[in-house]
């Protein structure tokens, strides 16, 4: 595995550091809130307003961030492999992340999911946000495979009146409905609650829901979110990993990616003989609050490409569709990473 220099990690390290600070600065000075920022040149007109804050908040960030990106730029040039600078990821393996929310600028229309799904020409699909029930999963039957999120975290209280759990055996008797949904999924694993003072998760937490997810279907497979930066002490995954069929691993923090290697290895010694996709974010909500910059966006695709080709990973989930028209720039990126 490639290691970039010493020096220049140290570098990203402090300035990952002060760019947070900054941030929370920003956003406590302005209003600003998490995932409302987008690109001067963003077209929301059919989606929602863009508050002021956020044009604010956009005009403070951009220089500060871009200082930060020039320096990843340096350590992901020292760790690229040249032969994969022509890989592209298959659209048969790509999923597109997605569905009514009030939140992060998104849309509350129907078909939201379905319109960015097909500007990206994805097969396939993760359902997050919106109600479980006939009228939003009968418009994905079009799609090859289909995720839908059973759990309530970052979904409006009025989409989700049932628990976890209730929610989780609600979609295996609907999936008998709609054979081609062949995973629930769990969003940000770790949330509040979910684990002990110890970072232990709680297997009384996740285990009803797992036995839900198969009540009906025993097909029904179950996928959690999981972030690089989860792995690697603060939380303990071993009293439910074998809960899980499919992880879904993504790089909060762009300047993991100097780290992809080890961060897939390490997804792997925790999750042993587990599903492997790759979240890959257009925003960047870990550091900047910012469009991801397209080097980064590239660098991942190419390495992503890599890991299908050899089967470490079963293939990538785009998160989303509310992003397409918040950052056309990083959003091409994406396209151009595509077969």
């Amino acid at each position: 595995m490639k290691k970039i220099d010493a020096n220049l990690a140290e570098r990203i390290a402090n300035e990952v550091k002060l760019l947070k600070e900054y941030r929370k600065k920003v956003m406590d000075e302005t209003g600003h809130i998490l995932g409302e920022s987008c690109a001067p040149d963003a077209d929301l007109s059919s989606q929602c307003k863009v508050p002021p804050a956020a044009a604010v908040f956009y005009d403070r960030m951009a220089e500060r961030s871009a200082a930060l990106d020039q320096l990843i730029f340096q350590g992901l040039r020292q760790i690229e492999d040249p032969a994969d600078a022509n890989l592209k990821v298959p659209r048969s393996k790509i999923w597109v992340w997605g569905g009514p929310t009030p939140y992060w600028l998104g849309s509350l229309a129907d078909d939201t999911l379905l319109q960015g799904a097909d500007f990206f020409g994805a097969p396939n699909v993760v359902y997050v946000g919106g109600p479980v029930n006939d009228k939003y999963l009968a418009p994905l039957a079009r799609f090859d495979k289909v995720m839908v999120q059973m759990t309530e975290q970052c979904r409006a209280p009025e989409f989700q009146p049932e628990s976890d759990a209730e929610c989780a055996e609600k979609l295996s008797s609907l999936s008998l409905k709609y054979p081609n949904i062949v995973a629930g999924i769990l969003d940000d694993a770790t949330r509040t609650g979910h684990n002990n003072e110890d970072g232990t998760l709680k297997p009384e937490i996740f285990t009803p829901i797992s036995e839900n997810t198969r009540k009906h279907n025993p097909a029904l497979q179950m996928a959690v979110v999981v972030y690089t930066c989860e792995l690697y002490g603060k939380y303990d995954f071993s009293k439910v990993a074998h809960l899980f069929d499919k992880i879904v691993l993504w790089f909060w923090n762009k300047q993991d990616l100097l780290d992809f290697d080890a961060h897939v290895k390490r997804c792997q010694e925790v999750f042993p003989g587990r599903e492997i996709m790759m979240g890959v974010f257009i925003h960047d909500y870990g550091c900047a609050d910012l469009g991801n910059p397209p080097e980064c966006i590239s660098f991942q695709m190419h390495k992503a490409a890599r890991l299908i080709k050899e089967g470490v990973i079963s293939g990538i989930v785009i998160l989303g569709d509310r992003e397409i028209r918040k950052w056309p720039v990083s959003t091409q990126a994406v396209l151009d990473c595509l077969e």
